[in-house]
């Protein structure tokens, strides 16, 4: 796999996400990445910033990447990504359960009532 490819999936990001972060096109980006356009050295500075590598990870001649280097971002892209997921789950769960109970506790003051009109 083509080494900016790579760390853009490991980083979670989408091409036009880099694109808009490097004011291309996502056609553009798509080329640098399938190596049909040549790396700058201001591309590889900004390319290392957004994915918060060492400049060398993109100039290595045989593309393999340092651990350490991806590892640190991986990791705090990984536990944002989890705690927006987690905090936005647990906001649609709060609503879901608080409609049901909503829900629930007027169906039961129909039943009590319904009862009430039978005595």
């Amino acid at each position: 796999m083509n080494p900016i490819k790579q760390i853009r999936v490991l980083k979670g990001f989408s091409q036009s996400e880099i694109a808009d972060k490097l004011n291309i096109t996502q056609a553009s980006y798509a080329r640098l990445e399938q190596g049909q356009t040549k790396l700058s050295l201001e591309r590889i500075e900004q390319l290392s910033g957004i994915f918060e590598v060492s400049q060398s990870y993109f100039l290595s001649e045989t593309n393999e990447y340092n651990k350490a280097d991806l590892e640190s971002g991986i990791t705090n892209e990984y536990i944002k990504n989890l705690i927006a997921v987690n905090h936005d789950l647990r906001e649609k769960f709060e609503y879901e359960t608080a409609k049901r109970i909503e829900f629930l506790e007027t169906q039961n003051q129909l039943l009590i009532d319904q009862l009430i009109k039978r005595e």
